[in-house]
This record gives C-alpha cells, structure tokens and sequence, in this order.
C-alpha cells in the first residue's frame, strides 16, 4: 500500500498598489516567483490586468492559497481610494479558484519582524521597510545584500506576506491534527 502524497501549501502572495503590485510564489521556503507588476492609470485595464495575471500564476504554480495585504492601517486613520477598493474586490474574487486570506499589515508585519512598526506619521517608510527585508531574508536563509531590486520593496512585501500565511496555515493544520488524536 502506498502512503499519499501530502498535498504542498503553495502561496501567492500580493502586496497591492494602485501603481505598482508585488507578487510573490512560495512553496516552503522556497520563492517560485517574485515580481512586481506595474499597472496602467486606467482602473478598468488595471483591474482586468491583475485578474488575469493572478489566475495565470495560480494555475501555472498550483498556487493552494492566496494571501494579500488589507488595506488599512490598525489604530490610524486611513484613506481608500476607488482604486484600491477595485483592486482588492479582483484579489478577492480568486476566492472562486482558491483560499483566500486577507491580512493588515501591522499583523504580518510585526509576526515577521518581531517588532511592532513604528507609528506611520513621521516614519522614515524605506528604513522599516529594509527592516522587513532583512527578516524576510533571515527567515528563507538569503543574503539580504543580494536580494536585488525592490524599489517600493513590494517584492519583499509580497514574500513577506506569503510567509506569514504560510505560517499561520501551517500552525492550523498542526492544531487541526493533534485535536484529531
């Protein structure tokens, strides 16, 4: 008798802007795909370029979940714009392909850096973000030095974000398995 193969948690993970949107693949520690892409002024094009760019990698990766960045700052005031709110409805829908989850970023953020982020008024925004570079890097096991170009750091967002899911489900399923015993 053959044991089954148990199925790979494969997650992208999408760091989203209304400009420029970071995709990553993560299989284990292992990154299949980072990328950012940029999207036209035109919210319809947009949205219509982001449906089928995300369909493309779930399929061809044989993504098992979908994770994203909320919109949303918890504890401060923040503006959503028409486009976010657009863009955030097209991840959504590839709830219809496969688990979606949805994260805000002082959540991930924190989990992936062991530090809360600083407050966001006043922040110099580029040295939090090497700090979540760095402890993306550290977590896969990669030079930070030789991570490349980030500009915007959506790449190491979108991983970041992968990662976090990734932990979470799996500290699920160990749950889900030893309440089963």
């Amino acid at each position: 008798m053959t044991k089954s193969r148990k199925a790979e948690l494969i997650v992208l993970g999408v760091d989203p802007g209304k400009r420029n949107t970071g995709l990553a693949v993560l299989r284990e520690r292992e990154i299949l795909l980072q990328e950012v892409l940029e999207l036209p002024s035109d919210l319809t094009q947009a949205c219509a370029i982001l449906r089928i760019v995300l369909a493309r990698h779930i399929a061809t990766y044989h993504v098992t979940r979908l994770a994203f960045e909320e919109f949303g700052w918890e504890g401060h005031a923040t503006s959503v714009s028409a486009a976010t709110l657009a863009l955030t409805g097209v991840i959504r829908s590839c709830a219809a392909l496969v688990p979606v989850l949805a994260f805000r970023a002082v959540r991930w953020q924190t989990a992936i850096t062991g530090q809360a982020p600083p407050p966001i008024a006043g922040r110099p925004a580029g040295e939090w973000k090497r700090i979540i570079l760095r402890s993306v890097c550290l977590h896969l096991g990669l030079n930070p030095e030789e991570w490349g170009e980030d500009e915007g750091f959506h790449k190491s967002d979108a991983v970041g974000i992968a990662l976090y899911a990734q932990g979470l489900i799996k500290l699920e399923l160990a749950i889900d398995h030893s309440e089963r015993r």
